[in-house]
């Protein structure tokens, strides 16, 4: 799962070790995966926060991110960027 950290890194833009839906939503703008996502950015960007947010801060650590990281790849949203 190395692209697992690479896309945490890229998609944690202020480098603060986790991931808000704001940072997920611009990733997804900024790829153009609101086509694949059949869904505004955003929308998609909060249900996987509140899907993987295992301890509720809203926010997503690395641990979590690599589970929702399995779903984007198997949606070939990740997978799309190797």
């Amino acid at each position: 799962m190395a692209y697992a950290t690479s896309a945490f890194e890229a998609i944690d833009k202020d480098k603060n070790g986790v991931i808000t839906v704001g940072e997920l939503t611009k990733a997804f703008e900024a790829f153009g995966f609101e086509a694949k996502l059949k869904q505004p950015a955003s929308t998609q960007a909060q249900k996987l926060v509140d899907k993987y947010d295992t301890n509720k801060d809203k926010k997503i650590e690395f641990s979590e991110f690599k589970n929702m990281a399995a779903e984007l790849y198997n949606l070939d949203i990740v997978g799309a960027q190797k």
